[in-house]
């Protein structure tokens, strides 16, 4: 669901991409093809116009309205909205930059917000979690569009007479995003927004201004990303402007409830878990009375189970959205009543329903991913050597003397932690349990591309597999084999590493922020202790791990991690 950030205010509508397994094949394939033309872009060719960019904006900024006095910038602005083939509504306060959106879905409740500059977000499953605000494209955008003189960042690009009389300008900053805005040539509100957005065309509506206490808002929004099944309709049911919000209507809640129950009085419980030969953590569940094989996957931003084992153990689901990761598919939700974990059980739990399985060996077939809300329910500890998974309850957690600590961002519900690839620090590498290898991501290999070089002899690993293939969610990835002369996470060095560099446009699979992955080859010298609560990752150095003089600093040093001797990771 799109925020009204997104609809009014161009903030972001951040895809949950499920990062699932990647390994990499032994067979070389074709560079992707370039997108077709979208037909549902607006034709390009304008005509010149006298009037000019300033002409434009501050008319524009004359037609929506504003209100002068502080104490009294307020709304409260009440929404129906068809989403995904389901009928919703919407509540939303402001006052001034805070705000708090509460949505119902279905049968389903969440709310976002902002309060005293902390961002926050209650999920489906009643999980509130306090954001970083990395996300900042859109931001970019708007304050683009605020500064005197924007430069190149902002253009008038001219008139365009058909479909509509608009003036169109061009908003394009380096940190933000590309999109065209249209302004109705005789009232100056805006009609229409194209924004390339992960490698698609999302063109936002906005028809039947209305004007209150001075300020003009569209009463019909419509968003597409180009699959109808995913069109958004919002219709304004009722509006009030100036009236008083109190601190409590913007308060952060905290977590409606806990989906995660684990036995009274335990300080740990023991998982029914597996680490098999390629670092891959498997997970017996049964769900609903059956007994199924998931992967734990911090890479995962929810629970997702695969859609025909939905139908098979009869569970209701609720409705149909077309998702992009590595390549397109179908997905919805589902409620389970019941999922038990061993000990540990989970009731009503929301979960994705999406067509992932894969057979992890000839006694296993995976279907579905372990992630955010089970993870967030309390802390789990990965010991890679012993092949144990266990569960703490997040109040009796200690972190180990002989840790150190990794703060961590989980704005998309996946933990982004701190690494140096050779002498370039990226902080928004997902730590990812359903991972195989080390990713790096085209965006952070484009701007550190000496980082990325292939330090192999005569360059012959890249030389010799210049594309491999890798399986993702709903498709093929790919990338090309490097060897990084040294990886730096926290205190520990990894010399000479096989690492992977993401190639071709594959925006969906990578988001706009994130550096790359932290699969399990790099992980597995650790024993893992994943403390969502607090937003940090616990790593103990373990049997795998040799202890050498310290590496040198990095450029950028890892944020909150502990001074300690750095281990060097074992070939």
């Amino acid at each position: 669901m799109a925020t009204r950030l997104w609809r009014l205010s161009a903030a972001l509508l951040f895809l949950s991409a499920q990062l699932a397994v990647v390994a990499p094949a032994s067979f070389a394939a074709a560079p992707a093809k370039a997108p077709a033309p979208d037909p549902r872009a607006w034709p390009t060719a304008y005509e010149t116009t006298s009037t000019t960019l300033k002409d434009v904006l501050d008319a524009s900024k004359r037609a929506e309205g504003r209100i002068e006095d502080e104490s009294a910038r307020t709304l409260r602005v009440a929404y129906v909205f068809h989403d995904g083939g389901l009928d919703g509504t919407e509540r939303e306060v402001w006052r001034g930059d805070d705000y708090r959106i509460d949505m119902t879905m279905g049968p389903f409740l969440t709310a976002e917000g902002r309060y005293k500059d902390q961002l926050w977000e209650t999920n489906e499953n009643g999980y509130t979690l306090l954001k970083r605000g990395i996300h900042k494209r859109a931001e970019a955008n708007v304050r683009a569009l605020d500064k005197p003189d924007p430069g190149d960042d902002v253009k008038l690009l001219g008139r365009l007479r058909a479909p509509a009389d608009v003036y169109v300008v061009r908003v394009a900053p380096a940190d933000g995003r590309e999109e065209r805005r249209f302004y109705d040539a005789t009232s100056f509100y805006l009609v229409r927004r194209e924004t390339a957005y992960l490698g698609k065309l999302v063109v936002t509506t906005y028809e039947d201004y209305r004007t209150q206490n001075g300020v003009s808002l569209p009463f019909r929004i419509t968003l597409s990303d180009g699959h109808p099944e995913n069109d958004k309709v919002w219709t304004t049911t009722s509006l009030q402007i100036g009236t008083p919000v109190q601190d409590a209507e913007l308060a952060i809640p905290g977590s409606r409830r806990l989906p995660v129950v684990m036995p009274a009085g335990v300080s740990s419980v023991r998982l029914p878990a597996r680490v098999d030969p390629w670092g891959r953590i498997i997970v017996r569940l049964t769900v609903n009375g059956r007994g199924l094989d998931f992967q734990l996957d911090s890479g995962s931003s929810s629970i997702v189970l695969n859609r025909d084992v939905v139908r098979e153990l009869n569970l209701k689901r609720y409705g149909r959205w077309s998702t992009t990761v590595a390549g397109s598919f179908t997905s919805g939700y589902a409620v389970v009543p019941k999922i038990e974990i061993g000990q540990v059980t989970m009731n009503d739990v929301i979960v994705e329903a999406l067509p992932f399985s894969f057979e992890n060996d000839e006694r296993t077939r995976v279907v579905g991913l372990l992630g955010y809300d089970f993870i967030a329910g309390c802390v789990v500890k990965i010991d890679y050597v012993h092949g144990t998974v266990d569960a703490i309850p997040s109040e009796s957690f200690h972190v180990p003397e002989n840790a150190f600590v990794l703060d961590a961002a989980l704005d998309d519900n996946v933990p982004m932690i701190g690494m140096t690839v050779n002498d370039a620090f990226g902080d928004r590498f997902v730590l990812d349990t359903g991972a195989d290898d080390v990713v790096v991501f085209s965006g952070f290999a484009s701007k550190h591309p000496a980082a990325v070089e292939d330090h192999s002899p005569k360059k012959i690993l890249s030389r010799t597999f210049n594309i491999v293939s890798a399986n993702g969610v709903g498709g093929r990835l790919l990338m090309r084999p490097v060897l990084i002369q040294k990886l730096h996470i926290g205190q520990v060095q990894f010399p000479d590493w096989l690492a992977f560099v993401m190639t071709g446009n594959q925006q969906a699979f990578e988001g706009e922020e994130a550096d790359g992955l932290v699969g399990a080859w790099a992980l597995n010298v650790f024993d893992v202790y994943l403390d969502y609560a607090n937003s940090r990752v616990v790593l103990v150095p373990n049997s795998r791990t040799r202890k050498t003089t310290p590496a040198p600093a990095p450029s950028a040093p890892p944020p909150a991690a502990k001074p300690s001797p750095a281990p060097t990771a074992a070939p």
